[in-house]
């Protein structure tokens, strides 16, 4: 009975491997073609073309944005809110657009970034000409989440105080007025919330369908063969016990991977701030406090490090020396992945389990004359299997290792029951 359950598993921490390393790909898949930011634009692009439909219409130029996704550009970009580390870059690298958006967004941050953009778009000094044309539609959007634009309710005010000799209709017109702009804020905050769900499960299905491709992929090129791998683990009791050995090891790197959160890239830039505490210039910037959570950008705190150090002689030094820092940061961060890959595999090689076969086989085996041969359906199988995801696997080794002690010692006890019974016999 023990040898069933190791020969399974056996199988599990290799599933478990592989699709860990599947796990990195597709993390890393998302990362270069942005992804979450791609799919938080959808969402709001979404939800402004819903409460303000006049937004959704496109210029007849072709290939030409609607207003909306002109405006999500513009929100997703936003030195305030894109925390990703190519928010800064002009547009002389187009091809790193998707890389500046902000992957995540809240209500307050969208009406406050929206008022923002409407002040600047009418700001006869601005020179964005992009953003001059917007400013109608983002009126029309400010006007669908607040009923009027924020900067208009001073005007509403002093329309109710010019009723100060009606009481009852200053006080039915201010009811109006609060009745009107709660209802809106209400519906939007309904709205919001909506989008943002339809946003993640856009994701998390997006997120599906790499680990799939990626796992058919990688088990054909590895020619993983599921069948292939249970007739060896049972028939060579040495691969069996490696592997069996690996699988505690192998459970804190998936535990690693899958479940300690992993930092982010506005942790990078606080924890380089608290850096420059500890460093060369750490007594100009010692009364320094930690920025505030709203600045989850790179170019957010280098404004909010000028307005602190604001006359300090030594204010351009500390912005290079926290630069270097968050550089350092980032490039730790790109490189976690790297090395979480390079650590699932060589659990995999000092379990002695050979990941690319040597020598390779031929891509003729997968068919047999004109059909598919045993082997095709072998290693399509382990491909459904990896499509399960690490999370699954991760769940069916740590059971599997808890059941084994049990089982072992109901064997080791039935093994003395039965020798027992020859000597007395």
């Amino acid at each position: 009975m023990l040898r069933y359950l190791d020969t399974v598993i056996a199988f599990a921490v290799v599933m478990l491997g592989v699709s860990l390393l599947i796990t990195v790909v597709t993390q890393m898949a998302s990362a270069l073609f942005g992804l979450r930011g791609t799919n938080l634009k959808w969402g709001l692009q979404t939800l402004i073309e819903t409460i303000e439909p006049a937004t959704k219409v496109k210029p007849t130029q072709p290939k030409a944005l609607s207003n909306a996704e002109k405006i999500v550009d513009q929100i997703l970009r936003h030195p305030l809110i894109s925390d990703s580390a190519f928010s800064g870059i002009t547009s002389r690298f187009p091809f790193l657009g998707k890389w500046k958006l902000a992957s995540a967004i809240r209500k307050q941050e969208l009406i406050v970034v929206l008022q923002n953009l409407y002040d600047r778009a009418k700001d006869p000094q601005n020179i964005d000409d992009e953003l001059k044309k917007l400013e109608v539609p983002i009126q029309q959007v400010l006007t669908a989440v607040s009923a009027s634009p924020i900067s208009n309710i001073s005007g509403m005010v002093m329309e109710i105080q010019k009723l100060a000799g009606d009481a009852a209709a200053a006080e039915k017109k201010a009811a109006e007025l609060v009745k009107s702009v709660r209802k809106t804020s209400q519906e939007f905050a309904l709205w919001f919330d909506a989008s943002m769900d339809r946003v993640s499960q856009r994701f998390a299905m997006q997120m599906r369908w790499w680990t799939v491709a990626v796992a058919l992929i990688t088990a054909f090129v590895l020619h993983l063969d599921a069948l292939k791998l249970l007739t060896q683990f049972w028939a060579d009791p040495g691969d069996r016990s490696a592997l069996v050995s690996a699988a505690d090891s192998m459970v804190k790197q998936a535990d690693s991977i899958l479940v300690t959160e992993n930092p982010s890239t506005s942790a990078v830039y606080a924890k380089a701030v608290s850096a420059l505490k500890s460093g060369p210039l750490a007594d100009v910037v010692k009364a320094l406090g930690e920025p505030p959570a709203a600045i989850s950008s790179r170019e957010g705190v280098v404004n909010w490090l000028r307005t602190q150090l604001a006359g300090s002689p030594q204010t351009e030094e500390v912005i290079r020396q926290y630069q270097s820092l968050v550089d350092a940061g980032l490039q730790a961060n790109l490189s976690a992945l790297s090395d979480k890959f390079k650590k699932t595999r060589d659990t995999l090689e000092q379990a002695e389990f050979e990941l690319v076969p040597s020598p390779y086989p031929s891509w003729g085996e997968y068919v047999q004359g004109y059909l598919p041969s045993r082997h095709f359906w072998g290693t399509l199988g382990a491909a459904a299997l990896l499509s399960l995801g690490a999370p699954f696997w991760f769940n069916a080794l740590k059971s599997l290792s808890n059941l084994r002690p049990v089982l072992a010692q109901k064997q080791e006890k039935e093994e003395k029951e039965a020798k027992a019974q020859k000597v007395t016999a």
